[in-house]
């Protein structure tokens, strides 16, 4: 998988849990930047051009459908992954109009993200 040229934007609320997961996109060849607020993030997606924003549902404050509603209203079309341990969130976090691309249940495996990444990014 060669995927160092994709920029990835990590938006959790835990910085080791926002590390973890730059971490694991690194050792995929994304090359990541985390946020770990809602306003941290819109700042970032304003400056740079992210191909990707995986993002945790429970942000604080606020959750990720928020930030995702404030990015889609800039007009940014961007492919999101979102991250929840809640399956019933991620059944209607899949039909959202707001063009979530994937829904992630944690735990992560290394190996799951790659092949969403792949998906996602080609």
């Amino acid at each position: 998988m060669k995927m160092k040229q994709h920029r990835v934007l990590v938006i959790h609320r835990e910085p080791e849990s926002a590390g973890t997961l730059a971490l694991m996109c690194d050792i995929l060849e994304c090359f990541a930047t985390t946020a770990t607020s809602s306003k941290e993030a819109l700042e970032l997606v304003q400056q740079i051009k992210f191909d990707l924003i995986i993002l945790d549902y429970d942000l604080n404050p606020g959750d990720g459908l928020d930030l995702i509603r404030k990015v889609r209203e800039l007009k940014i079309e961007i492919p999101v992954i979102f991250l929840t341990i809640d399956q019933e969130l991620a059944g209607s976090l899949q039909n959202s109009p707001l063009h979530i691309s994937r829904v992630m249940i944690k735990p992560l495996t290394l190996q799951g993200l790659g092949k969403i990444l792949d998906e996602v990014l080609s």
